[in-house]
């Protein structure tokens, strides 16, 4: 007769000389940091938790901490940069002239002409926003890059990238790209 599991790990344990774990030998608890996210607490942004670990950074080396709100401490864009900014992404084909193989490249190219003026995405955009066919639309929060301190772009308040793409074919999209 074979003997059942309990007995098994019975007798491993009295051949071991052992006692079942009980717990932390010095009583502190093991994991003493609390994370302020859990399952009753979505968390719903990448940006804010960065933003908490820099401030909490710029603290350690003795620097002041942004502001709480970044809307209190953010930038408006003019409507002349506005224009010039729309501009640059007509010439770069987001006026629905240009055709790209996939959305995501319509996406990157606004990205990238944008960059080039400093400006940089101050949201992140998930990758199933680009799977809706045949066209979607984006609205991208924005910020001015900040080449001191990179994890603290300032947010632009009045302004989004709007960016709406149309399936012309297999690998054929058109894309239209503009800052509101």
């Amino acid at each position: 007769m074979k003997p059942s599991p309990k007995v098994i790990v019975a007798r491993y344990r009295a051949s071991q000389n052992t006692t079942p774990y009980t717990g932390n030998p010095d009583g502190e608890p093991i994991y003493p940091v609390e994370v302020d996210h859990g399952w009753e607490q979505p968390l719903t942004g990448g940006t804010d938790i960065m933003k908490r670990v820099v401030d909490r950074f710029m603290v350690e080396q003795g620097r002041e901490p942004r502001d709480k709100n970044p809307r209190l401490a953010s930038v408006k864009l003019n409507n002349q940069f506005r224009r010039e900014a729309n501009r640059s992404l007509i010439k770069a084909g987001l006026d629905g002239n240009g055709r790209f193989r996939k959305p995501e490249l319509a996406y990157s190219m606004a990205l990238h002409v944008l960059s080039t003026l400093g400006i940089e995405q101050d949201t992140m955009v998930s990758s199933h926003r680009f799977r809706e066919r045949p066209s979607g639309a984006l609205r991208v929060d924005l910020a001015f890059s900040n080449p001191s301190d990179p994890f603290s772009p300032e947010p632009i308040s009045n302004s989004i990238l709007y960016l709406q793409f149309t399936e012309l074919g297999p690998d054929r999209f058109e894309a239209i790209a503009y800052l509101s």
